[in-house]
């Protein structure tokens, strides 16, 4: 019914009162051997089906796949589906919920950032993604490479593979997100280099060097974005919009 997207069916199963803290195998979605109904909502982006899954008080949001840990909040970045993501975090659901491969969902949120097809409009999700999960308490500067000690700042300054133009605005962009949003360029690797000195090999080098030695952090998280109790309210808060940062700041986008 959630693939099908069935959603008068699921109205009549009064999910509200139904037991969905199950794994069950889901054939048509490729994500792990088994999963529960609400991963399966929210990898698909049935926008409907996740809102009548969530009316029940009883499921847990934070239940992941079978094998490889997959959580709703992680699969629905990946995925793109910013809405889902948005009904999630007001559910409170966990931002730094690692599945396996140690894959956090701030990591995921940038799984499509560097498809050409619909750039712009991916770019702008995936930011507004992680923008989201900073909100509610992810860690711009988590170590998402154990055995290297790289924060995501660190990953995409230390690419060594030679790069398309395209790819290479992508790399830039990234790292100028990073920054405005508090990632710590002097933080060191295990191996005891910043990110300046991983960028050594970058084929952007120069720009990505720059970046790191004059990039200011423009977007701070206070502790009441932290608060489990208190709801998602984006377009109220405070805080700048990324709307505004992704628009305005980078006008050469445009």
């Amino acid at each position: 019914m959630i693939y099908r997207n069935d959603t008068v069916q699921l109205r009549a199963m009064k999910l509200q009162n139904c037991d969905l803290n199950f794994l069950e195998e889901f054939k048509e979605v490729e994500i792990d051997n088994k999963i529960t109904p609400l991963i399966c909502a929210a990898s698909l982006g049935r926008l409907e089906c996740t809102k009548l899954l969530l009316d029940n008080k009883t499921i847990d949001v934070n239940m992941p796949s079978d094998e490889y840990q997959c959580t709703p909040l992680g699969v629905a970045c990946a995925a793109g589906n910013l809405e889902i993501v948005r009904l999630l975090l007001e559910r409170n659901a966990d931002v730094n919920k690692r599945a396996n491969f140690e894959q956090l969902p701030l990591t995921l949120c940038f799984t499509r950032f560097h498809e050409e097809v619909n750039a712009y409009e991916n770019q702008l999700i995936c930011m507004k993604m992680a923008e989201m999960l900073l909100q509610r308490g992810a860690d711009i500067d988590v170590v998402v490479d154990e055995d290297k000690g790289h924060t995501l700042l660190m990953q995409y300054c230390a690419t060594k593979i030679q790069l398309s133009e395209t790819q290479r605005r992508a790399n830039k962009k990234l790292v100028q997100f990073f920054l405005a949003h508090g990632a710590n360029p002097e933080r060191k690797s295990k191996k005891g280099k910043t990110a300046v000195e991983l960028a050594e090999k970058h084929c952007n080098k120069t720009e990505i060097q720059e970046l790191l030695r004059t990039e200011k952090q423009s977007y701070f998280y206070e502790s009441r974005y932290f608060q489990p109790s208190l709801p998602f309210t984006d377009e109220k808060s405070s805080e700048p919009s990324l709307w505004n940062f992704f628009c305005g700041k980078f006008r050469w986008c445009s």
